[in-house]
């Protein structure tokens, strides 16, 4: 009986723990899961020993009481103490009922007691703080994050992604960082935000608040078609409407439901597009290694429209050029499940929005 337990127990230790380091709950396992999908390479053993720093508790009890909320509280085993996500959110309810969540240009994860007084508080910048966490002990937590070491104009960043290890010590928060570094990444094509994951209960990445959609809509009264010619010469182009929506579909292929972060329109139905709006050419290249795909993407403010397909561009665009509305960008061309089908895909403010609104007349 003493062999199978510690047999089990080894079980345990091998499934949850990263070897004497940290321990790395699977209820984390969806973050891995989510940096995958720009680096499948990566796994928590990749995660390096970055620095160690100890954050002495408050000497002072600063109550939080009725200042929190309840959602983003999260106990020990024990039950006398909870760690919060972000001291410095609120949260709004918008049109449909969902919940907004609003940052401070600060973020700050804070343990409390069970009177809601303070007792630590890991304060980051606007570039770093915390995705997700967990207990793991009734002393001892582990968090995910990340911090945005660079970004740059085309929209990609250099990213440290983070697993803190947190310990309280009689008076003390040590806390261990690890990192794994990646170049050049998408940020708007990752959920990597505990709440990103609940879109029954808040606002998904891709929707945008009240105010945001005001701002985008501001930019996009002024816009034109992309339609600059029809394949079918005497096809009236507003009546042409998107046949590949934004949002969840099932892939034919595979039988699985996807996710589409883009709107495309009818096979064979454009010959060559144009501009919706004024802006500045950020990139003009080939999608990925394995995708046939040309992308054009073109920043007005912060919006970021990128037309992709199997597109020949026209030869003088090139990064930096300013376009006009209705200026001509490329051709379509081809045939199969590639041919002659425009894609678009819309970003704000960094994160990936749905075109329809804009892009269905």
């Amino acid at each position: 009986m003493k062999k199978v337990l510690i047999f089990i127990f080894l079980i345990f230790c091998c499934g949850f723990g990263f070897g004497a380091e940290f321990v790395f709950p699977p209820e984390l396992k969806w973050w891995i899961d989510e940096i995958q999908k720009v680096d499948p390479d990566v796994d928590v053993e990749k995660f390096s020993f970055s620095e160690e720093r100890i954050i002495s508790k408050e000497s002072q009890p600063v109550s939080y009481k009725n200042k929190l909320y309840p959602v983003f509280k999260k106990w020990n085993y024990y039950g006398d103490k909870f760690a919060y996500n972000n001291i410095f959110c609120s949260l709004t309810k918008n049109k449909n009922n969902k919940y907004e969540v609003n940052f401070d240009p600060d973020m700050a994860f804070g343990i409390f007691d069970k009177t809601e007084n303070l007792l630590f508080m890991d304060s980051f910048g606007a570039s770093k703080g915390i995705d997700s966490f967990c207990w793991v002990r009734d002393n001892r937590i582990t968090a995910t994050g990340r911090w945005i070491t660079d970004s740059y104009k085309s929209g990609l960043c250099d990213v440290d992604f983070l697993i803190y290890d947190y310990e309280i010590k009689d008076s003390k928060l040590v806390v261990k960082e690890y990192v794994y570094t990646i170049k050049n990444v998408d940020l708007s094509n990752l959920h990597l935000s505990w709440f990103s994951q609940r879109t029954d209960y808040f606002l998904a990445d891709y929707e945008l608040t009240e105010q945001e959609e005001k701002e985008v809509s501001q930019i996009m009264k002024n816009a034109t078609s992309v339609i600059s010619k029809r394949l079918i010469e005497d096809a009236d182009k507003t009546k042409l409407k998107i046949m590949h929506p934004f949002g969840p579909y099932i892939n034919p292929l595979n039988g699985k439901t996807e996710f589409r972060n883009y709107v495309a329109y009818p096979y064979y139905s454009i010959k060559e597009f144009c501009s919706a709006l004024d802006g500045e050419i950020i990139s003009v290249k080939k999608v990925s290694l394995d995708n046939p795909d040309t992308s054009i993407t073109i920043k007005t403010g912060d919006l970021i429209i990128e037309y992709f397909g199997n597109i020949r561009p026209e030869k003088n665009l090139k990064p930096g050029k300013k376009v006009s509305k209705g200026e001509v960008l490329g051709a379509l061309y081809g045939g199969g499940d590639y041919g002659m089908i425009l894609k678009i895909r819309m970003k704000y403010c960094g994160r990936i929005i749905d075109p329809t609104p804009w892009f269905n007349d």
